[in-house]
């Protein structure tokens, strides 16, 4: 093979992966977007439609579904992290209990989409699951740095308080029963009031 066929092939080869690479990005970001006006199950047919590109094109990049929804999942994460370590403002329990579920509502509500889409997906990816059960576990480890003891002692009222302030919670009010964010929050605000209030 001569130089310029050489050339010429390195040449048609990139051309490929740049579309390739191209074409995978278009389709993350429709992805993204379809889940967040509430498809949170996107069909290739509706990735195809929303892209333009072909449904052949569509089904080869998706054939890697898990390192697509991965890659969603990690932005989503690197996203709100920062609001989950966000130092309180407050130093007593109860008011750094009310800042912690004003930013977890922050939290819910930007990610609640994905977070549903999440949640169909990750009993099929041991990936999805380990990102689950990861937030899971930083939700209940920073309800406790918080609270008294006579509260993470009581396995009822520790709970009942990690199951009120959750995505689950949230998804429940925005999705199931049609509320609005600041609405949600008062719901959930109210609860909480009414569950710690013999801690006092």
């Amino acid at each position: 093979m001569n130089n310029a066929s050489r050339v010429n092939n390195d040449t048609k080869s990139d051309g490929r992966r740049l579309r390739s690479i191209r074409s995978r990005e278009m389709i993350k970001a429709a992805i993204h977007d379809l889940i967040y006006s509430g498809n949170y199950s996107p069909l290739a047919t509706d990735i195809a439609e929303k892209t333009q590109l072909s449904i052949r094109t569509v089904f080869r990049n998706i054939d890697d579904m898990n390192s697509l929804t991965r890659e969603i999942a990690s932005d989503v994460e690197n996203r709100v992290l920062p609001i989950y370590l966000k130092p309180y403002k407050t130093t007593t329990w109860r008011k750094q209990l009310n800042e912690l579920l004003q930013n977890r509502c922050e939290i819910y509500e930007v990610i609640f989409p994905v977070r549903v889409s999440l949640s169909l997906l990750r009993f099929r990816s041991e990936y999805l699951n380990s990102v689950y059960n990861r937030i899971f576990e930083l939700e209940r480890a920073s309800l406790q740095t918080i609270l008294p003891k006579s509260i993470i002692d009581d396995d009822i009222t520790f709970a009942a308080l990690n199951t009120l302030i959750s995505s689950l919670t949230w998804i429940n009010l925005r999705l199931d029963q049609h509320y609005d964010a600041q609405k949600s929050q008062n719901i959930i605000q109210h609860q909480v009031n009414c569950l710690v209030i013999k801690f006092e």
